[in-house]
Order: structure tokens, then sequence, then C-alpha cells
């Protein structure tokens, strides 16, 4: 059972996750470049990208277990996962926002 987070806990992993933004927000605008500014992405495109970038990380990770070069890869592609987790958001909230739905077809 998971036990209250005390206000040094949040401090730390504020601190930690804060020390990524940089990495992350580029990663982020190198995909807005990549596929438009409009968030025009289908739910069922960005899932399967979703899907996609976190196959790649858990090959990095369970390569990179005694690998440095190989967990420095594991640590971008957890970056470019949490893009896409965030592009996903973003669409949910252009479409929540709208007030609209979402067919999703391949």
């Amino acid at each position: 059972m998971a036990g209250i987070i005390d206000a040094k806990a949040i401090e730390v992993i504020y601190e930690r996750a804060k020390a990524e933004f940089p990495s992350l927000l580029r990663i982020r605008a190198e995909q807005v470049l990549k596929w438009g500014e409009d968030g025009n992405k289908s739910l069922f495109l960005l899932l399967a990208v979703l899907g996609e970038e976190f196959g790649e990380l858990c090959k990095a990770v369970l390569e990179g277990v005694n690998n440095s070069l190989r967990a420095h890869d594991a640590r971008v592609e957890a970056l470019q996962t949490a893009a896409v987790a965030i592009a996903i958001a973003e669409r949910m909230t252009l479409l929540v926002e709208g007030g609209r739905s979402e067919t999703i077809t391949p």
C-alpha cells in the first residue's frame, strides 16, 4: 500500500524531473516539426507511435543493463516515449476543449 509522499520527496522528484524538461521539450519540438503544429495526428496513429517508442525503450533497457552506451540510449528512448505521451495528452486536450470526439479508424 502506498503511503503519503512528504514534501521533501516531492521536491526531490520535482528537481529530477525538471532536469529532464529541456531534453523533453526539444524532442517534443522535433515531433512538432516532423508531424505539424496543428496536432492533427489521429489518436490511432499516436498510440501506434507510442507503442513503437515504448518497444524501443524496453529493448534499450534490456540491452543497457550492463552497457552504459545502451543505458544512455534508454534515457533517450524514455524521453521520446514521454514526448509522444505528451502529444497524446495535447490531442486529447484539443478534443475535450473543442467538445468533440474522434472516431479511431486505422
